[in-house]
């Protein structure tokens, strides 16, 4: 017994011990939420948000275990860095977040500074004791105040000095002399070695126009370069421009105002915002991190981290840096807004998301970044496996706004608005200098686009996508970009698939493709199926550049649309061996390139520049060659056998002026020289035209000219392409001189083709000019929904495709379209749908046959026609026919007039039921009289139509097409007359509960009365006349007189309803009808009279059958 007891108390004992050794462990691993508030108190335990704790420095001194959370209070601010160096887990991540309603918590780097004192002249200053070295950033309430300038943005050459010379990387020469009243000694310079760079140095001493520099960049001064001073107090001139005086550790303010204002200014203290380090499992939520004097969040060899819905903001240099190594690394939903540096710097990590943030003005004023490479950009990424950048904005950015490496797609991003503050960049760009592989790259869908030019602080130039210097094996898909110098630049760049991109109205060249002179080659490209369209006269569409002779080594390029509808001729520029090529014709580069572009077209319709002879100006001279060759001449024959003579044979309109050689010399440098005297006026603007045909195609020079000697030309050199066909010319001239003697040159040169002019007018003070936007319009759509685009008037897109109405644009998808002056013809096409039964069994197949016909006189081009499954109708088969997704698509390439085209399909219902099945033609190239394609299903025009089926018990539910692209349907126009002040108009409305019963069933009728006029109706009295069949269960606040029920109902006051209702029970099989009437009321109805009987049509009167089983 004793020892049984103490065997039992020994192991009491044990399991004490046991519970005491894992209790402190259990603790440890539990989830704790800790409260951080500005009134909270460290000596809290932090575990509520009723004694939370108040400082960065008591979380930082946390020991977090995986799943612990940390809350800061909405709406209150938390000076100095938080520190995160302790990991969660896979199951239960360390979160920080926010808790309690009002604006994110905010984590700031920044000091509130204060007792400001006036040291005359407007400036103010104010010791700031926590501060270092350096200040990166002064705010007022939250926003940035402008770092002091000399010379100040606004002022000549954007308010840029200029380097005279330098003495290598420590001494500059002002070309301007500086003041003498000001010594820069401290100041900052900034300077632009090159493009692409921007340096920061220090003023170490002053010598006149020459300054000695503590500069640590990598790069050299440039002569005849940029330079301005900042961070001086000789720069403060302006209200709200700041410095900083690092020896004295003083912050000095222009302010014209007599005090300074009551609003908190700050300046960066802490060099980080957030510092994580060699930790995982993190996520970062809800919070704002802002005014740190470097990076307001930087984590280094960090893992599994999510940044989500965070606001990075005011960073004194970076944003976000996440350097070293490490992968699954998230970003979602920030804001990363008023960065002076880059927006987000990533090392080489993997599996990296970048989805749905926001980054504006990043890098965008000069000086304020980092000196060297790699700044001034948004998304700097070297993040090299299953990288993912989607669905982003990135808008005003100092430099480029995403690079990027190896495994990455980026994709659904609208860029806009970057190199603000350096050139030679992208919206996406990317370097291969160093000749890496580079593999599995993908950019697709993204919008990018630049604002009208002028706003840089700098110069306006700006590339759309760049892939410069070897970058290889990317795969540039469906991009649409615009209004930048360059749209896509394509630089040595190797196994470049580039198809199906859209770029549009950018300023220099839509696509170049550039050699580096030898260094990668280009090879193996293929570019195919872009769109690129030139907006104005003077933007190529394309720009191929060889530094030898290979042009057709580049890879395939070929199936591209080229259009530029103000001068389609020069529209492609090609260039071989460096120097030889110019602006060639589609016809001409197809033939100078070797054999690219073979199957490329132009633009569908062309536009003049300038409006007609009528619409203002003075013409010169009309050359018509009916009579005489109108004073035109041979200026010069080389060999004395050209030609220049009036020509009756009709070649052009009747009379017609023939250029040419009256025999061969055998010399290759032959040319003939056809011209008219003018008079010019040195800056007029003229618009010459004239027509043309020739034997062989061939190419003619067009300029003005001087007469004699030196031969000066004043205005650029035309090379129009001439052909076999008669062709029509318009070219604008600017003088540069004013010459009373000038003349318009024609010149052939080679003993060409005979060719002939008509028609040769030049026309003075002709700048009335055609606004290209009135005929060619750009639609994007930068948004994750279709958007619908509605039209006034008729468009082509360059694939000659018709637009008219309204039509609709997927996501990051976009179109150009040209204003139509092409004479349309009307088609007329309906849609039939018949199909072979009308009722049949569950699963019981059925054959459709869609028609489509052609009921005008006119041939109708492309259509499309769509139709939409219902639920519970399974597709079986069709005559070829492409089903995707319940929804079958059919195309007819085009359809002769009278005529029609049958398809065929089989489907099979899987339920009981009534089907209505709609299909509609959705797009159609040709006008059609009477409908509009892709309208909806329900509005009645002949290009929809619907069918019926009738499965099983079709008691059960109908079930119809989906009718998605419903256009809104116009308002049912009422049939009552216009309710007068002085009548009641009482409308009755009767409603059975249920219209089939059985036996035994109760059944509720409803009476509802509406008084629709414009005067309050008493004493209305209602009459129901109950059928045979029932037997009344509830007749409240009735009469009951046999099968007549009264009753009265309450004041009805204009616009509004009384009801009454009553309850019976079927007793008898059979149908049943259930009638009642308005039996009396005090005023009068304009369209009805009550108590007059219950069958005549009346609005006071209403029945209700049904069938009692």
């Amino acid at each position: 017994m004793f020892l049984k007891m103490y065997k039992r108390e020994a192991s009491l004992f044990f399991f004490e011990l046991l519970f005491l050794f894992f209790l402190p462990i259990s603790i440890s691993l539990g989830q704790i939420t800790y409260y951080v508030a500005s009134n909270g108190n460290d000596s809290n335990n932090g575990r509520s948000s009723t004694f939370p704790f108040q400082t960065l420095s008591k979380i930082n001194g946390l020991s977090l275990q995986p799943g612990d959370k940390v809350l800061f209070r909405r709406g209150d601010t938390f000076r100095g860095t938080l520190t995160i160096r302790r990991s969660g887990s896979a199951s239960a991540p360390i979160i920080f977040d926010a808790y309690d309603s009002g604006p994110k918590p905010v984590l700031a780097g920044s000091v509130p500074v204060i007792n400001w004192t006036n040291a005359g002249n407007n400036i103010w200053q104010a010791s700031c004791p926590t501060c270092g070295t350096a200040v990166t950033g002064l705010y007022r309430n939250g926003v940035p105040l402008s770092l002091g300038r000399y010379p100040n943005p606004d002022e000549p050459n954007k308010g840029n000095l200029t380097i005279r010379a330098h003495t290598q990387k420590y001494q500059i020469f002002s070309q301007e002399h500086l003041p003498t009243t000001i010594d820069w000694q401290g100041a900052e310079v900034v300077m632009r070695p090159t493009p692409w760079i921007i340096d920061r140095a220090v003023v170490d001493h002053q010598y006149g126009d020459a300054l000695n520099l503590f500069n640590y960049s990598n790069y050299t001064p440039r002569d005849n370069s940029e330079y301005f001073f900042q961070n001086h107090p000789a720069t403060l001139d302006r209200d709200d421009e700041w410095c900083y005086d690092a020896t004295n550790k003083k912050l000095l303010l222009y302010n014209t105002q007599n005090v300074l204002p009551s609003q908190l200014l700050t300046t960066t203290v802490n060099s980080r915002g957030i510092d994580l380090a060699n930790v995982s499992f993190i996520e970062l939520r809800n919070l704002r991190c802002t005014e740190t004097l470097n990076t307001n969040i930087i984590a280094q060899n960090v893992s599994n981290l999510s940044l989500i819905n965070l606001d990075i903001t005011n960073a004194g240099e970076d944003g976000v840096i996440i350097s070293g190594s490490g992968k699954n690394i998230i970003m979602e939903n920030n804001t990363v807004t008023s960065i002076n540096n880059n927006g987000l710097v990533i090392d080489a990590y993997q599996t990296v998301t970048l989805r749905g943030n926001l980054f504006r003005s990043i890098g965008i004023v000069p000086g304020r970044g980092k000196s060297g490479d790699g700044q001034y950009n948004g998304i700097a990424s070297k993040a090299n496996l299953a990288v993912l950048i989607e669905k982003n904005t990135i808008d005003s950015v100092g430099y480029n706004g995403i690079t990027f490496w190896n495994n990455t797609t980026i994709q659904q991003n609208v860029i806009s608005n970057y190199c603000y503050s350096k050139i030679d960049g992208g919206g996406i760009y990317c370097w291969n200098g160093n000749k890496a592989a580079m593999t599995n790259i993908h950019i697709l869908s993204n919008i990018l686009y630049n604002n009208p030019a002028g706003g840089a602080p700098w110069l306006d130039y700006t590339i759309g996508i760049f892939l410069d210097d070897c970058t290889e094996n990317v795969d540039v898909r469906n991009n649409t970009v615009f209004g930048n110098t360059r749209g896509v630049f394509l630089h040595a760049a190797n196994k470049i698939t580039f198809t199906d991109n859209t770029l549009f109205n950018n300023s220099g060249t839509q696509l170049i493709v550039y050699h580096n002179g030898g260094v990668c080659p280009i090879r193996n490209d293929v570019i195919k199926r872009n769109i690129c369209v030139s907006k104005e006269s003077s933007q190529f569409t394309a720009d191929y550049e060889s530094n030898t002779n290979d042009l057709l080594l580049y890879g395939q390029i070929d199936s591209n649309y080229y259009a530029r509808p103000f001068k389609e001729y020069g529209s492609v520029l090609g260039v071989i061996n460096s120097t030889f090529g110019r602006g060639w014709s589609l016809d001409e580069w197809k033939s100078f390139s070797g054999g690219l572009d073979l199957h490329s077209t132009g633009s569908p319709i062309t536009y003049k520049q300038y409006k007609n002879d009528g619409a203002g100006g003075t013409n010169k001279f009309n050359s018509t060659f009916d009579t005489s060759n109108d004073d035109w001449f041979l200026v010069y024959s080389r060999y004395n056998n050209g030609e220049v003579t009036q020509d009756n044979t009709n070649k052009l309109d009747n009379g017609s002026l023939r250029v040419g050689f009256t025999s061969s010399s055998g010399q290759s440098n032959s040319y003939a020289q056809a011209a008219k005297f003018v008079s010019l006026t040195k800056g007029k603007t003229y618009v010459l035209r004239f027509d043309a045909i020739a034997t062989t195609k061939d190419t003619i020079l067009v300029y003005l000219r001087q007469y004699g000697s030196p031969y000066k030309e004043y205005d650029e050199r035309y090379s129009i392409p001439i052909s076999t066909t008669r062709t029509s010319f318009e070219l604008p001239f600017t003088p540069t001189d004013s010459d009373s003697n000038a003349v318009v040159m024609m010149q052939i040169d080679g003993e060409g083709p005979t060719f002939w002019l008509d028609n040769v007018r030049l026309q003075e003070d002709a700048p009335i000019r055609n606004n290209p936007d009135d005929f060619i319009k750009l639609f994007y759509n930068p948004t994750l929904r279709d958007s619908v685009i509605t039209l006034e008037g008729v468009y082509r897109n360059v694939k000659n495709q018709i637009y008219t109405g309204s039509f609709t644009l997927s996501p990051f998808s976009s179109t150009i379209l040209l204003k139509d002056t092409i004479p349309l013809l009307t088609t007329d096409l309906s849609l039939f749908l018949e199909n072979e039964k009308r009722f049949l069994q569950v699963n019981e197949p059925v054959n459709f046959r869609l028609r489509v016909s052609n009921q005008s006189n006119v041939q109708a081009g492309l259509a499309r026609w769509t139709c939409r499954l219902p639920a519970y109708l399974d597709f079986v088969d069709s005559s070829g026919q492409a089903y995707s997704d319940n929804v079958l698509t059919g195309e007819l390439p085009q359809l002769a007039p009278q005529s029609d085209t049958v398809f065929t399909f089989l489907v099979r219902p899987t339920t009981a039921g009534l089907f209505h099945i709609s299909a509609q033609i959705t797009t159609a190239n040709s006008p059609d009289s009477d409908s509009t394609p892709n309208s909806g299903t329900a509005d009645g025009e002949d290009d929809a139509a619907t069918a019926e089926l009738r499965v099983g018990n079709t008691a059960s539910a109908i079930v119809e097409s989906p009718n998605p692209n419903q256009r809104l349907l116009p308002t049912v126009v009422s049939n009552q007359p216009t309710p007068s002040p002085d009548q009641a108009d009482l409308n009755l409305q009767l409603v059975a509960g249920s219209r089939t019963l059985q036996i035994g069933n109760l059944l509720t009728f409803t009476l509802s009365v509406t008084n629709g006029g414009g005067l309050a109706a008493d004493s209305v009295q209602l009459e129901n006349q109950l059928p045979d069949g029932f037997e009344l269960v509830d007749s409240t606040n009735w009469i009951v007189d046999g099968k007549y029920l009264r009753a009265s109902l309450p004041p009805i006051a204009a616009g509004s309803t009384q009801t009454i209702s009553f309850q019976v029970r079927a007793t008898m099989p059979g149908n049943w009808i259930n009638r009642a009437q308005i039996k009396a009321s005090n005023v009068g109805d304009p369209d009805s009279i009550p108590g007059n009987g219950f069958l005549n049509g009346e609005d006071d009167q209403a029945q209700v059958d049904g069938r009692t089983q």
